[in-house]
């Protein structure tokens, strides 16, 4: 039958054509996936940007903190370190002179034994009042010869005029001879003596200049004296509180010897460290708070004071100066801490937008 059940032939002849279909698939959609890959694709060109016009500014980007971080060590800036000028004995050192005792300046603080320069000074004094009386007594003497001279001068003069009558009357045979040579031997005389006065005279310059120097040298040794003495006793140069104690009382101290330290802690100076980077963010005058980690809740103000004029080449970083006004603090800063410093630098952030934003 033509339209009949199928025969055994046509059913393999179904199933081989099945097979077939299911191999040639996968083959032809691997071969896609391979020209995708090994044809290479046109090159994408990119879309045109427009440019802004030429009288337009690009946006400000601003993306620097409105404060800066560092930490650094509070410091003393006035600081006085006293030594011994002198050798002697500490005589007297008031008993509440310790460390963290305040103190005026202008105060003494210690003395040293002053009796061994107290005689310097009397001997000084002493050496030049004799030499002084040596100088008086030179002009007394000055003016002595200054009479002498002129009165030998008058004498010679009588005398020449005598010895010249007495030669015209020996000549005229009325006077000896004998008369003639005692009034010329008297003469030469006066003019020895004359001579003897002018010779001294002629001293006195330098016997004067020598004595005035002589002056000059105790004097110097008077006013050495006097600094001495005054070495002895210590005042304070600054207002301030006792830092150090070196010396106690009835001690011999030497020339150099460390005595005392004192320290104003009014002012106190935090020295701080930033990068170099930052270096444009910071202006003399910005406002900084201070805090410290041992010291939980308590704050201090201050301001920058100084920039160093160098960067560590090593670190690149800089030094900034802060000062603190202590005496405005509620609780003063210590030397020596080590504190956190928020600088504020929005005041330059302000500056900097007025200058770049039209």
């Amino acid at each position: 039958m033509l339209f009949g059940a199928p025969t055994h032939r046509s059913i393999n002849m179904r199933r081989t054509f099945v097979v077939i279909l299911v191999l040639l698939v996968p083959l032809v959609v691997l071969r896609k996936q391979l020209a995708s890959v090994l044809v290479p694709s046109e090159p994408r060109v990119a879309a045109p940007v427009e440019s802004a016009p030429a009288d337009e500014k690009p946006p400000v980007v601003r993306s620097r903190p409105a404060t800066l971080v560092s930490y650094g060590t509070a410091r003393a800036p006035r600081v006085a370190r006293l030594s011994a000028d002198l050798a002697g004995e500490i005589v007297e050192l008031p008993d509440e002179l310790r460390p963290g005792h305040p103190v005026r300046q202008g105060e003494v603080l210690l003395r040293i034994d002053d009796r061994e320069y107290r005689q310097l000074l009397a001997q000084a004094e002493s050496a030049l009042a004799i030499e002084q009386a040596k100088l008086a007594q030179l002009e007394i003497e000055d003016s002595n010869l200054d009479d002498l001279i002129a009165a030998t001068q008058r004498q010679i003069e009588l005398i020449d005029k005598e010895y010249a009558e007495i030669l015209d009357l020996f000549n005229r045979g009325t006077a000896s001879p004998r008369e003639c040579r005692q009034k010329l031997l008297e003469l030469e005389q006066m003019r020895t003596i004359l001579l003897g006065y002018q010779g001294e005279k002629a001293k006195i310059p330098s016997r004067r200049d020598e004595l005035t120097a002589e002056c000059g040298r105790r004097r110097a040794e008077i006013e050495l004296a006097k600094v001495r003495l005054e070495d002895c006793t210590i005042d304070s140069p600054i207002d301030g509180q006792v830092w150090e104690i070196s010396i106690q009382l009835g001690e011999r101290v030497q020339p150099g010897g460390r005595l005392l330290s004192l320290m104003d802690t009014s002012r106190i100076e935090v020295v701080a460290e930033l990068p170099v980077a930052d270096q444009s963010q910071i202006e003399l005058g910005a406002p900084c708070v201070l805090s410290s980690e041992s010291m939980p809740g308590t704050q201090w103000t201050g301001r920058v004071a100084r920039l160093a004029p160098a960067a560590s080449e090593s670190k690149q970083t800089f030094q900034i100066f802060i000062e603190v006004d202590n005496t405005k603090q509620a609780q003063a800063i210590r030397p020596g801490s080590i504190v956190r410093a928020d600088i504020d630098t929005s005041a330059r952030e302000r500056a900097d937008a007025r200058r770049i934003v039209p």
